[in-house]
């Protein structure tokens, strides 16, 4: 018998500790107003990153699926703007090599390499376009996606709730407005 009352008192205590919010924890409490940052949404409020875990408290399912979707696309949009770099340089490099046979060899002319770094520099070029396309549509649609999921939040008007039950930090009283 003393060993279950231990273990119950031991668990009441756990709940309690647990229950409490930190000082100064900026996720306790919603914002009043999301802002969109480059990728990210941010507390109106005070400035600060919202994360993951206070984003799916505070947003509607809905929105926070939305919220999902555009972070998937602006990730997918990084290697793309990468390879566009990548693949522009190189052009760039091609071009470069070209007109330095071209017109700096002057007694000397390659004509064959200059034509070489041209087809090179020209397919670099377009690849450089290919990536560079999607990683535009895909950044400024997942900035479109953010834009909605922090006007639609910032347009709701929540009715005010008491309830008991669980709650993130264990088992309490919940004002919601």
């Amino acid at each position: 018998m003393k060993k279950a009352s231990f273990l119950l008192v031991l668990a009441l205590l756990s709940l309690t500790l647990s229950a409490q919010d930190k000082v100064g924890d900026t996720t306790a409490v919603s914002p009043s107003h999301l802002e969109r940052y480059y990728g990210r949404l941010y507390n109106g409020d005070n400035g600060m990153k919202m994360d993951r875990t206070s984003l799916q408290n505070t947003l509607s399912s809905e929105d926070f699926t939305l919220y999902r979707k555009a972070r998937r696309e602006l990730i997918a949009a990084i290697p793309l703007w990468t390879l566009s770099g990548v693949f522009l340089t190189l052009a760039t490099n091609w071009y470069c090599a070209m007109i330095d046979l071209t017109y700096f060899h002057v007694p000397y002319p390659d004509a064959g390499g200059s034509l070489v770094y041209f087809i090179l520099g020209c397919s670099a070029l377009g690849m450089s376009l290919i990536t560079f396309i999607p990683a535009i549509i895909l950044t400024l649609d997942s900035y479109k996606k953010l834009d909605h999921v922090a006007s639609s939040y910032n347009q709701k008007s929540y009715p005010v709730s008491l309830s008991f039950g669980p709650t993130r930090h264990g088992v309490g009283i919940t004002l919601n407005f």
